[in-house]
């Protein structure tokens, strides 16, 4: 199966703890919600 911009968890692991130390992102949250193909259909 062919995965467009696929990464691993420990990938975005260092970013989203930096984002949310600057509290540039103000809660934690769920990356499994936060992107959605739903366009696609």
């Amino acid at each position: 199966m062919l995965r467009c911009s696929h990464e691993l968890p420990p990938r975005w692991t260092t970013p989203y703890k930096q984002l949310l130390d600057l509290h540039v992102i103000q809660k934690p949250l769920d990356p499994s919600t936060a992107y959605s193909l739903q366009f696609l259909k």
